[in-house]
């Protein structure tokens, strides 16, 4: 159970890093809404309409990452239950998505298409992350 639960806050913490990480990719390729943008949810909607393709990869390509960092980091350790530790983060970051939605204003395709990405990709690196027969493994 512990090993589960540390799984768990490790897979949180490398998918909050690869977040990061896209937030700063995304701030390369298009500038983050001022201040007035921010407060103003009529000029945010008119702003996150205006994003460039390389600019929206960057958001949902990142989530997709995260997803899998995070999968991965929480299946490896988490020995006896790989596959719900991945399921955890897939869950924490689609709950994240929904929370963001509801305070900043969106295309409904970005909200759809963030809240369908971070489950397979969880799945995924929880996939990548047990072990192969004919491999040589570290005893858990």
């Amino acid at each position: 159970m512990a090993r589960t639960i540390l799984g768990i806050l490790v897979g949180a913490v490398g998918a909050t890093l690869a977040l990061v990480g896209a937030a700063y990719a995304f701030a390369e390729v298009h500038r983050w809404p001022g201040p007035g943008e921010l407060a103003d949810p009529d000029l945010l909607a008119d702003f996150t309409a205006a994003l460039p393709l390389p600019a929206v990869a960057c958001l949902l390509g990142g989530l997709a990452l995260a997803a899998a960092v995070g999968g991965v980091l929480a299946a490896r350790i988490a020995s006896p239950h790989r596959g719900g530790a991945a399921l955890v983060i897939g869950a924490l970051l689609t709950a994240t998505v929904i929370v963001q939605a509801t305070m900043l204003a969106q295309p409904e395709w970005l909200v759809v298409a963030g809240m369908l990405l971070p489950m397979p990709f969880a799945t995924l690196g929880a996939w990548l992350a047990m072990p192969r027969a004919g491999f040589a493994t570290r005893p858990a």
